[in-house]
């Protein structure tokens, strides 16, 4: 399961997923994923991340300016010591088994290049895999309004928006992650200006300050650092075999994938789900799409193009929530 699941768990019922658990991926929410693990009383078999511990060191300068984050993440790595857990860096659980009750059982873990090319194997015994690559952003919702969407720089799907945060539509503006992954503090930062400047479009006499433009600057260098520093390399896709899972909603396999490029004619990344059903199921994509383009465009030996990373996010339908139920936080 995604360490966001876990917490989940955790935070929303109290629940633990399981009693040995393995966190597993790449970023710093890994991290408190990790710790709430270990004070809910469970334990983290291993923490595992697939980067480098000094990528940070090209963000210095980004480091001390956001010496709060610094902090934060001081206070998890010390939980996660009291609880005898050493992060390893430059490793990534490639392979799960199940075991005679179709349950996890263990999963190989491998010693990976900067690349994500596999250097040695082992394997650990676990009944949770916590695994994350990051987040994706949901742009339903601007999708089918008709804002234009671009591919930001860690090759995510975001919404485009000018210095006042308004979209290509004009009186539609748009803050927070959809206009990139960046965390709750940019998400704020975004959400004053946009504020402000719908206010402004309406007629208020009200204008953006320079400071709110200064916060949302460094909050997003601090994004940008994020990005530089976890990135996701190809080389993942060594990992698979013809019988990985690629879609586990439609339970479609890699090795379905490629038929239906090799032997289906399939020449991009929509004709090879209309084909395979992959990303048709009940997540309609937000957990394969991503996956599917990259793996469609490797297989034909070609890059893949913004026309099929926008076309995996968006969704005709989306899933409207009442203003009553955001404003009390449920």
């Amino acid at each position: 399961m995604t360490p966001g699941g876990v917490q989940s768990l955790l935070k929303g019922h109290g629940v633990l997923a399981g009693k040995r658990v393995v966190v597993a991926g790449t970023g710093p929410f890994l991290l408190p994923v990790a710790a709430g693990v270990i004070k809910a009383g469970g334990e983290v078999v291993s923490l595992l991340e697939a980067n480098k511990s000094r990528r940070w060191l090209t963000s210095f300068n980004v480091i001390l300016e956001n010496l709060g984050k610094l902090k934060e993440a001081f206070y998890y790595i010390k939980t996660i010591s009291e609880g005898k857990v050493r992060a390893k860096f430059g490793y990534a659980v490639i392979t799960a088994h199940a075991g005679s009750n179709g349950e996890l059982e263990s999963v190989d873990i491998a010693k990976i290049d900067r690349n994500f090319n596999v250097k040695k194997l082992k394997n650990i015994k676990c009944d949770v895999a916590a695994i994350g690559w990051g987040f994706t952003a949901d742009t339903s919702l601007a999708g089918s309004l008709g804002c234009k969407q671009v591919v930001a720089k860690d090759e995510s799907v975001i919404v485009w928006v000018d210095n006042d945060q308004q979209t290509s539509i004009s009186g539609i503006f748009a803050a927070g992650e959809i206009t990139g992954i960046g965390g709750s503090e940019l998400s704020m930062a975004e959400g004053v200006i946009a504020g402000i400047a719908a206010a402004k479009f309406v007629g208020c006499k009200i204008e953006v300050l320079k400071a709110h433009r200064k916060r949302r600057a460094k909050r997003q260098r601090f994004a940008n650092a994020l990005i530089k520093a976890y990135p996701v390399k190809s080389g993942w896709q060594s990992w698979l075999n013809d019988q990985t899972t690629v879609c586990r909603c439609e339970e479609v396999s890699l090795g379905d994938l490629k038929y239906s490029v090799e032997e289906l004619g399939a020449t991009d990344s929509r004709t090879a789900k209309l084909f395979t059903r992959c990303g048709m199921g009940l997540c309609q994509g937000r957990i394969c799409g991503r996956s599917v383009v990259d793996l469609v465009a490797n297989e034909l030996k070609v890059l893949p193009t913004d026309t099929d990373r926008i076309s995996a996010v968006n969704r005709p339908i989306i899933t409207p929530i009442p203003l009553g139920v955001l404003a009390q936080g449920e």
